[in-house]
């Protein structure tokens, strides 16, 4: 699935071949982020991302890598760059002009995700999806409809209740999928089942929340 902007779909995408891992016990986030980097020859230095996602069959086996990052360049000219990696490593990419605010560099994300064992996540029917955003308002999240939990050092700390005030914060969202007959959605909680969706705060956000309350 692509989702560029109506303006990103009307570049064109260019398209080459690199070498991933088969699943997630062998992926590095930070060494995928490497050959991205690479491929799209943006300056390293000064790349900030905006989403990301991957996604697993049941099996943990990866069906796809997907980026989207901008690009400063010291003039002050934005440039974005979506960036897609299917499971045979076929690598597609296009930039088109944007601007989005401020956030972090990738490799301050994938570094904190990488120290998690991301194969001993759970997976539902359809796979497993990982997903990366920024929230840019304030909001609250409770553990009554989602699992919640700081991220710390590869470790997961559950959280019964924060609040953000200051932005942007790193939201990492896990579902598990389901098969239907439009493809793999997300396992949704109902009627007093238990959450399956979980929800990770890097630790260097905590101080951008208001409120912060663990489980006992």
């Amino acid at each position: 699935m692509r989702f560029c902007n109506p303006i990103g779909c009307n570049a064109p995408w260019v398209h080459s071949k690199v070498t991933i891992p088969q699943n997630l016990e062998e992926l590095s986030l930070v060494q995928i982020w490497d050959t991205v980097a690479k491929a799209t020859h943006v300056q390293n230095d000064l790349v900030e991302l905006q989403s990301f996602r991957l996604l697993t069959g049941k099996d943990k086996q990866i069906d796809s890598l997907t980026f989207i990052f901008l690009e400063n360049d010291t003039n002050g000219r934005a440039k974005a760059y979506q960036v897609e990696i299917n499971s045979k490593g076929k690598l597609d990419w296009h930039s088109y002009k944007s601007e989005f605010p401020a956030t972090l560099h990738p490799i301050e994300i994938f570094t904190e995700i990488d120290k998690f064992n991301l194969a001993s996540l759970k997976t539902g029917e359809g796979g497993l999806e990982l997903q990366v955003d920024f929230n840019f308002s304030n909001t609250g999240y409770s553990s009554d409809f989602m699992n919640l939990y700081q991220l710390e050092n590869g470790n997961l700390l559950p959280l019964k209740e924060i609040v953000f005030r200051g932005t942007p914060v790193c939201v990492i969202s896990v579902f598990q999928l389901k098969n239907n007959q439009s493809g793999a959605t997300e396992v949704t909680a109902t009627g007093g089942e238990i959450p399956t969706t979980q929800i990770w705060f890097l630790s260097e956000d905590m101080s951008k929340a208001e409120t912060v309350e663990y489980l006992q």
